[in-house]
Order: structure tokens, then sequence, then C-alpha cells
């Protein structure tokens, strides 16, 4: 039989800070790359011009989608971080209480 995985919550919020960090990095790079073709597209005329603009937007809806995607798991991350941290609040407010009566017993 398998083991359980434990993984603390405190865990949860760090990877998905990082997730979060992670993408605006790569999404500053983005900026970059793009900031430096397009420089380098306004000396281009002609079908070269006409392919890159082409590209261009192909690479712009696909960047989008995949900040969306990124944008989407950071937050689930984050929900699930706070899911497990209410949960355990709960279950040691249960706790506590069982523990109050019994003691009063």
């Amino acid at each position: 039989m398998s083991q359980p995985m434990i993984v603390p919550i405190a865990d949860i919020a760090r990877a998905g800070a990082t997730f979060q960090a992670q993408l605006e990095e790569m999404q500053s790079r983005l900026r970059v790359l793009e900031s430096f073709m397009d420089e380098r597209s306004q000396t281009w005329d002609g079908a070269s011009k006409a392919a890159y603009t082409g590209l261009r937007q192909q690479w712009q809806t696909g960047a989008q989608q995949l900040n969306q995607i990124g944008v989407n798991f950071a937050g689930a991350i984050g929900a699930a971080s706070r899911s497990f941290r209410q949960a355990e609040e709960r279950n040691l407010e249960a706790i506590s209480r069982t523990g109050s009566r019994n003691n009063l017993a």
C-alpha cells in the first residue's frame, strides 16, 4: 500500500508565490523579446514585413493564451492554499472544542 503524501500548507503557498514570480519573469522576458523584434522589423518591408506581421499576431495570441493559463494556474494554487488553511483551522477548532468537553467530564 502506498504512503499518503503530506504537503505542508505553507509549501503550497510558497509554490504559488514562486509560480507567480516565474510567470511575471516570463512575461517580462517576452516583452523584451517583442520590443527587440519590433525594433528590427521597422526596417523591413514587402513580403518580409507581411510575414512578420502575421507571425507576430500568432505569437501574441499564443502568448496571451499561455499567460491566461498561468494566471488560472496561479489562482488555483492560491485557492487550494486558502482552502487547506481554512480546513485546518476548522479541524483545530473542532479538536479544541472536543478537548475542552473531555476536560470538563
